[in-house]
């Protein structure tokens, strides 16, 4: 485990973080360097609330400096469905000091003619793994005001620095890291122009030409007045949010980097538009043919969950029905929010893990020799004990640093109460 005197250290891996709420305790997880334990190949897994774990946490927020910053999702009681998701984090170094830096985003107000009243996002620099210093201002960054959900982080431009992306409410934001601050690029880039509600992202290089692509998981079509327009209640009296199925899906879409610092958009051409709803809330690369080409995995709401198999050439063909992704164990396509990969047998092949609305269980999906998943929801024990939670982030992790990779859930409700 980290200790307090040790930096925390950077990592070379491009990072897509979504609709969660992963934050200081994701800071404390780092990779075991013991790669001669004994493959295992039954899992059970435990929770953290049984007796028989030895590891703790203790929330340090304060102490370092993030004790001060507040997620506002701008309700002010219309129920309105962007509200009930929440804001996403990044780590980034995005000075080149081989300390992870915080990116969070901020949220921001749901009244129309205020959406310049709250600045969206908030970077905090990791003072020598000690504390966190807010350099929002000192980096440009204090007067972005987007709706936003999720970041994705990632050298574009291959200049050797961390850039981000920004998946929006309306219109997409990607910032280049110009060193001493960081330049807002999206309208120049070309990923600005399509206004449609993005909930994650992802930096992959589809076509292994060595520039990085972006893929943007999408929600759904919202208006304030298309929610108006709607009437959701329990108790028959009073308003409340609206289920998923009351929205149309909206397909990703997938930004093409072509070399000059300008992206085009071309996910029907890529194969990622599907004729069929989507409302992704997670993804995550895999290569789970291990072709060398990075295929991906969403998890989407109320719809079933996608795998797009890359094609050898930056194009995808979607299968995820055929290799038994598509619904849960009951047969019907659960309510997919966060996602994780990770190999957690110990023994080369991988696992997708899928966090649901509560009563839907967490899904896990062990990618099988036979070539497609299996559901390891039950085996696990990871289904029983997630079944009354609503998950909307994961995270794997070495948590005891013995070899194995253990899962962290960011739960939430849709209520205060």
């Amino acid at each position: 485990m980290q200790s307090n005197n040790q930096p925390f250290t950077k990592t070379k891996t491009r990072i897509a973080f979504c609709v969660s709420k992963l934050l200081l305790l994701v800071i404390l997880s780092c990779q075991s360097k013991d790669k001669n334990r004994q493959a295992t190949k039954e899992l059970s897994y435990t929770s953290s609330n049984s007796a028989q774990t030895e590891v703790m946490f203790n929330n340090i927020s304060k102490a370092v400096g993030l004790g001060n910053f507040h997620y506002d999702n701008g309700s002010y009681g219309e129920f309105f469905l962007p509200e009930i998701m929440g804001g996403g984090v990044a780590f980034i170094d995005y000075n080149g000091d081989n300390y992870q830096d915080m990116l969070l985003v901020n949220g921001g107000t749901m009244k129309e003619g205020e959406e310049q009243s709250i600045d969206g996002l908030s970077l905090y620099k990791n003072v020598e793994g000690k504390t966190f210093k807010d350099v929002t201002k000192e980096m440009g960054l204090d007067n972005i005001h987007a709706y936003g959900f999720g970041f994705t982080v990632g050298d574009y431009d291959n200049d050797g620095d961390d850039d981000f992306f920004l998946a929006t409410l309306t219109h997409n934001r990607l910032f280049r890291n110009d060193g001493s601050t960081f330049t807002d690029v999206s309208k120049t880039s070309g990923i600005y122009e399509k206004n449609v509600w993005s909930t994650c992202a992802m930096f992959i290089d589809a076509d292994r030409d060595g520039l990085l692509d972006i893929f943007v998981g999408n929600y759904a079509k919202w208006s304030r007045r298309k929610d108006r327009s709607l009437f959701c209640t329990e108790n028959g009296r009073t308003d409340d949010y609206c289920s998923p199925d009351m929205y149309i899906g909206e397909p990703c879409s997938f930004y093409h980097n072509n070399g000059d610092g300008t992206f085009t958009e071309d996910a029907k051409q890529r194969g990622l538009h599907i004729n069929a709803p989507t409302k992704t809330l997670g993804v995550v690369e895999v290569d789970y043919n291990k072709d060398g080409w990075p295929d991906l995995f969403t998890a989407n709401d109320a719809v079933p969950d996608l795998v797009f198999k890359n094609n050898g050439d930056g194009t995808y063909t979607e299968t995820g029905m055929g290799m038994g992704v598509g619904f849960g164990v009951d047969g019907a396509p659960t309510a997919g929010m966060g996602a994780a990969v990770g190999d957690v047998r110990n023994d080369g092949s991988h696992s997708v893990f899928i966090g649901n609305f509560s009563k839907k269980m967490m899904t896990v999906f062990r990618f099988s020799e036979q070539g497609v998943y299996v559901n390891d929801s039950g085996p696990s024990q990871i289904g029983r004990q997630s079944l009354q939670s609503l998950n909307f982030g994961l995270s794997l992790f070495d948590a005891e640093l013995d070899g194995d990779l253990d899962l962290f859930a960011a739960n939430g409700s849709l209520r205060n109460n």
